[in-house]
Protein backbone atom coordinates (compact mmCIF):
# COMPACT_ATOMS: atom_id res chain seq x y z
CA UNK A 1 0.00 0.00 0.00
CA UNK A 2 1.24 3.62 -0.94
CA UNK A 3 -0.44 5.16 2.15
CA UNK A 4 -2.03 7.59 0.07
CA UNK A 5 -5.59 8.89 0.64
CA UNK A 6 -7.98 7.16 -1.84
CA UNK A 7 -9.85 10.10 -4.61
CA UNK A 8 -13.79 10.30 -3.27
CA UNK A 9 -16.12 8.56 -5.37
CA UNK A 10 -18.85 10.99 -4.67
CA UNK A 11 -19.88 14.54 -3.64
CA UNK A 12 -23.29 15.64 -2.14
CA UNK A 13 -24.22 19.44 -3.04
CA UNK A 14 -27.08 21.38 -2.54
CA UNK A 15 -28.27 24.64 -3.66
CA UNK A 16 -27.18 26.73 -0.26
CA UNK A 17 -23.70 25.28 -1.00
CA UNK A 18 -23.32 26.06 -4.85
CA UNK A 19 -24.81 29.72 -4.38
CA UNK A 20 -21.28 30.36 -2.19
CA UNK A 21 -19.82 29.10 -4.93
CA UNK A 22 -20.73 31.45 -7.50
CA UNK A 23 -21.13 34.17 -5.15
CA UNK A 24 -17.36 33.72 -4.81
CA UNK A 25 -16.75 32.59 -8.61
CA UNK A 26 -15.52 29.62 -7.75
CA UNK A 27 -18.53 27.36 -9.11
CA UNK A 28 -15.79 26.37 -11.72
CA UNK A 29 -14.65 23.34 -9.99
CA UNK A 30 -17.87 21.58 -10.70
CA UNK A 31 -16.48 21.16 -14.19
CA UNK A 32 -14.45 18.77 -12.91
CA UNK A 33 -18.03 17.20 -11.61
CA UNK A 34 -20.58 14.82 -13.24
CA UNK A 35 -24.00 15.09 -12.02
CA UNK A 36 -25.46 11.85 -10.59
CA UNK A 37 -29.15 12.36 -9.36
CA UNK A 38 -30.71 14.72 -7.79
CA UNK A 39 -32.22 13.61 -4.20
CA UNK A 40 -33.81 15.91 -2.28
CA UNK A 41 -35.25 19.08 -1.72
CA UNK A 42 -36.65 21.27 1.15
CA UNK A 43 -39.34 24.01 1.47
CA UNK A 44 -38.66 27.52 3.35
CA UNK A 45 -40.72 29.59 5.52
CA UNK A 46 -40.03 33.08 6.27
CA UNK A 47 -40.85 33.26 9.95
CA UNK A 48 -41.67 36.40 12.36
CA UNK A 49 -41.33 35.66 15.87
CA UNK A 50 -45.07 35.66 17.30
CA UNK A 51 -44.97 38.99 19.27
CA UNK A 52 -43.57 40.54 15.73
CA UNK A 53 -45.69 43.45 14.72
CA UNK A 54 -45.41 42.26 11.73
CA UNK A 55 -49.19 39.99 11.52
CA UNK A 56 -49.60 39.19 7.98
CA UNK A 57 -47.41 38.48 4.82
CA UNK A 58 -49.37 41.69 3.74
CA UNK A 59 -47.62 43.73 6.13
CA UNK A 60 -44.07 41.85 4.93
CA UNK A 61 -44.79 42.78 1.49
CA UNK A 62 -45.79 46.75 2.48
CA UNK A 63 -43.16 47.19 4.49
CA UNK A 64 -40.82 45.75 1.88
CA UNK A 65 -41.85 48.02 -0.74
CA UNK A 66 -41.49 50.77 1.31
CA UNK A 67 -38.46 50.52 3.16
CA UNK A 68 -36.78 47.20 2.69
CA UNK A 69 -33.54 48.08 4.39
CA UNK A 70 -35.79 48.73 7.64
CA UNK A 71 -36.24 45.20 7.88
CA UNK A 72 -32.96 42.85 9.22
CA UNK A 73 -33.63 38.91 7.46
CA UNK A 74 -31.38 36.17 9.37
CA UNK A 75 -30.22 33.17 7.44
CA UNK A 76 -27.15 31.15 6.89
CA UNK A 77 -24.21 31.92 5.03
CA UNK A 78 -24.27 34.84 2.45
CA UNK A 79 -25.13 33.57 -1.21
CA UNK A 80 -26.24 30.35 0.51
CA UNK A 81 -30.13 29.17 0.31
CA UNK A 82 -31.75 31.26 2.76
CA UNK A 83 -30.05 34.55 1.22
CA UNK A 84 -30.95 33.32 -2.17
CA UNK A 85 -34.90 33.47 -1.11
CA UNK A 86 -34.93 36.30 0.70
CA UNK A 87 -33.25 38.20 -2.77
CA UNK A 88 -35.67 36.71 -5.02
CA UNK A 89 -38.54 37.29 -2.64
CA UNK A 90 -37.91 41.26 -2.80
CA UNK A 91 -37.66 41.15 -6.09
CA UNK A 92 -41.05 38.91 -6.78
CA UNK A 93 -42.37 41.62 -3.86
CA UNK A 94 -41.40 44.60 -6.08
CA UNK A 95 -38.94 45.59 -4.00
CA UNK A 96 -35.34 46.86 -4.44
CA UNK A 97 -33.02 43.29 -3.67
CA UNK A 98 -29.80 46.36 -3.87
CA UNK A 99 -31.04 47.58 -0.01
CA UNK A 100 -32.17 43.78 1.52
CA UNK A 101 -30.74 44.04 5.12
CA UNK A 102 -29.45 40.37 5.55
CA UNK A 103 -27.62 38.43 8.77
CA UNK A 104 -25.42 35.44 7.59
CA UNK A 105 -24.99 33.54 10.03
CA UNK A 106 -23.11 30.33 10.52
CA UNK A 107 -25.13 27.23 12.25
CA UNK A 108 -29.06 25.88 11.16
CA UNK A 109 -30.42 27.07 14.34
CA UNK A 110 -28.97 31.00 14.49
CA UNK A 111 -31.68 32.52 12.33
CA UNK A 112 -34.20 31.86 15.18
CA UNK A 113 -31.89 32.78 17.72
CA UNK A 114 -31.18 36.12 16.31
CA UNK A 115 -35.20 36.67 16.21
CA UNK A 116 -35.23 35.87 19.80
CA UNK A 117 -32.32 37.70 20.94
CA UNK A 118 -33.71 40.71 18.80
CA UNK A 119 -31.20 40.84 16.40
CA UNK A 120 -33.46 40.53 13.08
CA UNK A 121 -37.04 40.83 12.52
CA UNK A 122 -37.52 38.34 9.97
CA UNK A 123 -35.63 34.54 9.28
CA UNK A 124 -36.01 31.88 7.21
CA UNK A 125 -34.22 28.30 7.03
CA UNK A 126 -35.42 24.86 5.91
CA UNK A 127 -38.60 23.82 7.01
CA UNK A 128 -37.37 20.94 9.23
CA UNK A 129 -34.82 23.28 11.25
CA UNK A 130 -37.88 25.19 12.08
CA UNK A 131 -40.56 23.12 12.37
CA UNK A 132 -40.21 22.37 16.21
CA UNK A 133 -40.23 26.53 16.60
CA UNK A 134 -43.16 26.43 14.49
CA UNK A 135 -45.04 23.66 16.31
CA UNK A 136 -44.49 25.12 19.81
CA UNK A 137 -45.34 28.83 18.93
CA UNK A 138 -42.31 30.47 19.09
CA UNK A 139 -41.99 31.71 15.58
CA UNK A 140 -44.96 32.52 13.66
CA UNK A 141 -45.20 31.31 9.77
CA UNK A 142 -46.04 33.82 7.12
CA UNK A 143 -45.51 32.42 4.33
CA UNK A 144 -43.78 28.56 2.53
CA UNK A 145 -41.75 29.10 -0.55
CA UNK A 146 -43.15 25.46 -1.81
CA UNK A 147 -45.40 24.87 -4.84
CA UNK A 148 -48.08 23.24 -2.57
CA UNK A 149 -48.53 23.73 1.12
CA UNK A 150 -46.35 21.09 3.09
CA UNK A 151 -47.95 18.24 4.77
CA UNK A 152 -48.58 18.70 8.38
CA UNK A 153 -48.02 22.46 8.45
CA UNK A 154 -50.82 24.89 7.46
CA UNK A 155 -48.42 27.80 5.82
CA UNK A 156 -49.66 29.78 2.84
CA UNK A 157 -47.52 29.64 -0.01
CA UNK A 158 -46.07 32.59 -1.56
CA UNK A 159 -48.13 32.06 -4.92
CA UNK A 160 -51.61 31.93 -2.69
CA UNK A 161 -50.86 35.34 -1.38
CA UNK A 162 -49.96 37.21 -4.65
CA UNK A 163 -46.52 36.87 -4.98
CA UNK A 164 -44.93 34.26 -8.10
CA UNK A 165 -42.37 32.84 -6.09
CA UNK A 166 -41.37 29.04 -6.06
CA UNK A 167 -38.19 28.24 -4.14
CA UNK A 168 -36.47 24.31 -3.37
CA UNK A 169 -33.58 24.08 -1.76
CA UNK A 170 -32.14 20.96 -3.60
CA UNK A 171 -29.73 18.86 -2.63
CA UNK A 172 -28.01 15.93 -5.12
CA UNK A 173 -24.96 13.92 -5.97
CA UNK A 174 -21.87 14.29 -7.88
CA UNK A 175 -19.46 11.94 -9.23
CA UNK A 176 -15.73 12.45 -10.34
CA UNK A 177 -15.98 13.46 -14.23
CA UNK A 178 -13.54 10.87 -14.46
CA UNK A 179 -15.26 8.31 -13.46
CA UNK A 180 -15.61 4.99 -14.85
CA UNK A 181 -18.61 4.26 -16.78
CA UNK A 182 -19.21 1.51 -15.04
CA UNK A 183 -18.80 2.61 -11.69
CA UNK A 184 -21.17 5.42 -12.68
CA UNK A 185 -24.19 3.37 -14.00
CA UNK A 186 -23.62 1.77 -10.56
CA UNK A 187 -23.49 4.82 -8.36
CA UNK A 188 -26.73 5.66 -10.53
CA UNK A 189 -28.51 2.83 -10.34
CA UNK A 190 -28.04 2.80 -6.22
CA UNK A 191 -29.62 6.57 -6.55
CA UNK A 192 -32.74 5.28 -8.20
CA UNK A 193 -33.25 2.43 -5.62
CA UNK A 194 -32.44 4.42 -3.18
CA UNK A 195 -35.07 6.78 -4.27
CA UNK A 196 -37.78 4.29 -4.09
CA UNK A 197 -36.78 2.88 -1.52
CA UNK A 198 -39.88 2.92 1.61
CA UNK A 199 -37.66 3.35 4.74
CA UNK A 200 -36.02 6.15 2.55
CA UNK A 201 -39.32 7.65 1.93
CA UNK A 202 -40.16 7.57 5.27
CA UNK A 203 -37.22 9.44 6.06
CA UNK A 204 -37.56 11.58 3.92
CA UNK A 205 -41.51 12.44 4.99
CA UNK A 206 -40.14 12.57 9.27
CA UNK A 207 -37.75 15.25 7.98
CA UNK A 208 -40.06 17.68 5.73
CA UNK A 209 -37.64 16.83 2.44
CA UNK A 210 -39.41 16.90 -1.25
CA UNK A 211 -38.75 14.09 -3.14
CA UNK A 212 -37.60 15.39 -6.27
CA UNK A 213 -35.41 12.58 -7.57
CA UNK A 214 -33.99 13.21 -11.19
CA UNK A 215 -31.34 11.21 -12.97
CA UNK A 216 -28.22 12.71 -14.83
CA UNK A 217 -29.25 14.55 -17.55
CA UNK A 218 -31.88 15.96 -15.51
CA UNK A 219 -29.80 16.92 -12.90
CA UNK A 220 -27.42 18.21 -15.24
CA UNK A 221 -29.59 20.60 -16.85
CA UNK A 222 -30.78 21.85 -13.15
CA UNK A 223 -27.25 22.49 -11.80
CA UNK A 224 -26.58 24.59 -15.24
CA UNK A 225 -29.49 26.19 -14.59
CA UNK A 226 -29.28 27.22 -11.13
CA UNK A 227 -25.64 28.82 -12.08
CA UNK A 228 -26.60 30.85 -14.73
CA UNK A 229 -30.01 32.17 -12.04
CA UNK A 230 -27.58 32.58 -9.29
CA UNK A 231 -25.05 34.46 -11.28
CA UNK A 232 -27.62 36.81 -12.67
CA UNK A 233 -29.70 36.90 -9.11
CA UNK A 234 -26.37 38.46 -7.79
CA UNK A 235 -25.58 40.65 -10.59
CA UNK A 236 -29.16 42.14 -10.28
CA UNK A 237 -28.65 42.63 -6.07
CA UNK A 238 -25.37 44.13 -6.34
CA UNK A 239 -23.46 41.66 -4.47
CA UNK A 240 -20.41 39.65 -4.96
Amino acid sequence: MSGARPRPGLLVLGLGSLGPLVLRKADRGLDGCRPLALLVGEAQPIVVLDKSPIRTFEDLKRTMREDPGRLRWAGRSAGGADHQLVLQAAIAMGADPTRVNYIAGDERTEASIKLMRGEADVATADLGDLSAQIRGGVVRPLAISSAQRAANFDIPTFHEQGVPLTFVNWRGVFARRRIEQAFFERFEEAMRTLSQLSGWRQLSAARNWLDIYAPEADFARLVAAERARLKALFETAQIG
